[in-house]
């Protein structure tokens, strides 16, 4: 049973009386008042989400006896997605919203609160105000790499939806009908796949969106190559989107040839286009959503692009900034008030973390809690419509730092990073496994908000202290062999069991340094080299740099024949 005060913990608002109605029963029959819309009612809206089943729910023109009346309300002065929620004494359950996700959400809260014993259900006399959610709240599959396979991204969407995220972008670099043959209409497998997670998002109350990429190759000047896109944009339509997002990361923005002649600069060819489609979309589509990636998405300062881009996008249309660098150690308050002057339009932050496809990171796992970004980034004088995570090709792992983001995006200045990570992990890993969980977490952090090592562990490195060390070394390697053990049965740690292996081999080479063993010491750093899985915090491999293999010429030769 999770403590009230816990519960309460993560929304904006929060009054909590110390006081409860108590229900000498097992099983407590609720009447439903279905005030949002004409014939609203239980099953249709709220069915699909109930978890506890103390509560039975039946319809406002039920003729049986209950003990409990929740009444659904719509309020147009409640943010989307925001809810305002209400215990009262007369035994009923107020909530008002302006969507029914706000329902949604609600709902969840009363479920949480709800204690079932054999013969009791209580439930506390509270009062929660959570209206200012940021409109979009998710991940953007962006990353570089093995794309997610159909069955994580149908994890994701669901996971998304239990955790009071919205947003799923569909992104990933190397689908080629997505990026590099973006030309090409996707062939009906992959539109089967694109309707099953449009069905499951639906369901989750999630926004799909599908995102393109034409910037490495398209003729700006060519309307042929704006028909093309716009035909692969009606196929996208046509099998149910209408979330979009037009993305110019990462390519050569120097126009060439016609292009160049015609518009003279790229933020003018850009403007140009996004508002083109833009106008596509809303020849087609009622209500629609297009969100921008410029080139320079990563300024922590104007530029000549970016302030004629924003001056020729239509003001409605939304850009995406990864903050002041592409992994971005922090987002000051200070840093968000700098770009939301040079954007002066709705902005999104694709926020890169916990991504791992830079460099050799592939090798890493991250596995920090959400951290280092201004509690301010709701605040409606940054413009901020919402924080996209861009996770690592290793869903389960990123659940640790998207579970926590979702808790920062609801009521950010109430967010404490280690008791959201707390919370999460627990989710993931039955008892037995938390506290080695915890253990392996430390050695594994997001190396662009956290430095590798602190400075305990750089002092046990400058003083040659190798009992510290070898603690250290001790500690992990049994925290990892006993994470092994769930590999079997738990989704993440089966999907972390690469990494689970390699702190034992950490360890053998460190024993074998600490023995003066320098020739099976430098085989096993050869081989540890080319092992594809490291830890962030490598204290062997930070050791030997500061104290190098004392081998003589012979012991070389031994080691490298």
């Amino acid at each position: 049973m999770v403590a009230l005060t816990e519960i309460l913990a993560n929304y904006t608002e929060a009054y909590d009386h110390n006081e409860a109605l108590v229900f000498d029963q097992p099983v407590v029959k609720a009447k439903f008042y279905g005030q949002f819309y004409r014939f609203e009612n239980f099953q249709d809206t709220l069915g699909r989400f109930q978890t506890v089943t103390a509560l039975r729910w039946l319809p406002s023109d039920t003729t049986e006896t209950t003990q409990l009346a929740f009444y659904h309300h719509d309020d147009p002065q409640v943010a989307p997605d925001g809810f305002r929620f209400q215990v009262t004494a007369a035994r009923e359950v107020h909530v008002s919203t302006s969507n029914l996700r706000g329902l949604r959400y609600a709902f969840e809260l009363l479920e949480k609160l709800v204690n079932v014993t054999a013969e009791q259900v209580v439930l506390p006399l509270v009062t929660v105000n959570n209206e200012r959610p940021l409109l979009i709240r998710g991940v953007i599959e962006g990353f570089y790499g093995n794309p997610w396979q159909q069955q994580d991204r149908l994890d994701v969407i669901r996971y998304l939806g239990a955790h009071q995220l919205n947003t799923y972008m569909y992104a990933p670099k190397d689908d080629v009908y997505q990026r590099k043959d973006w030309r090409r209409l996707y062939p009906q497998v992959k539109l089967s796949d694109f309707q099953a997670l449009l069905a499951t998002a639906h369901a989750e109350m999630v926004d799909l969106y599908y995102m393109i990429s034409p910037g490495n190759d398209i003729d700006l000047a060519s309307q042929a190559d704006l028909d093309v896109l716009c035909e692969k944009l009606a196929q996208m339509i046509a099998v149910g989107f209408n979330h979009f997002g037009l993305l110019f990361d990462d390519i050569d923005y120097h126009l060439k040839g016609h292009a160049a002649v015609k518009f003279g600069t790229a933020a003018q060819a850009h403007a140009y286009l996004a508002n083109y489609v833009d106008h596509f979309l809303q020849s087609r589509l009622a209500s629609y959503q297009l969100i921008v990636c410029p080139t320079e998405y990563d300024n922590a300062f104007g530029s000549s692009y970016l302030r004629t881009l924003t001056q020729l996008l239509d003001p409605t249309i939304a850009m995406f900034w990864t903050g002041p660098s592409t992994l971005a150690a922090q987002i000051s308050t200070a840093e968000l008030a700098g770009m939301a002057a040079v954007y002066q339009r709705p902005m999104v932050i694709w926020d890169n973390v916990p991504v791992n496809d830079y460099q050799k990171d592939p090798e890493l796992l991250f596995l920090s809690a959400y951290e280092n970004r201004t509690a301010a980034l709701g605040e409606p004088q940054y413009q901020v419509q919402g924080v996209v995570a861009n996770p690592m090709s290793e869903w389960e792992p990123s659940k640790l730092t998207v579970g926590t983001m979702s808790q920062f995006l609801w009521a950010p200045g109430h967010y404490r990073p280690a008791a959201a990570w707390a919370s999460i992990s627990a989710e993931l890993v039955p008892a037995e496994y938390r506290a080695a969980l915890a253990t392996y977490q430390r050695f594994n952090r997001n190396h662009f908000t956290q430095a590798p090592l602190d400075h305990r562990q750089k002092q046990a490195i400058a003083t040659d202290d190798q009992g510290s060390i070898t603690a250290q070394l001790q500690e992990l390697a049994v925290a990892a062999a006993t994470l092994t053990q769930g590999s079997a049965q738990v989704p993440l740690l089966r999907e972390m069991a690469p990494w689970l292996a390699r702190p034992a081999k950490d360890l053998a080479l460190w024993q074998q340094l600490c023995a003066h063993d320098w020739v099976a010491a430098a085989r096993s750093q050869r081989e540890l080299a080319a092992y594809p899985y490291r830890m962030v915090t490598d204290l062997v491999a930070a050791y030997l740099q500061r104290w190098p293999l004392p081998l003589t010429d012979d012991q070389q030769q031994v080691t490298q024949g």
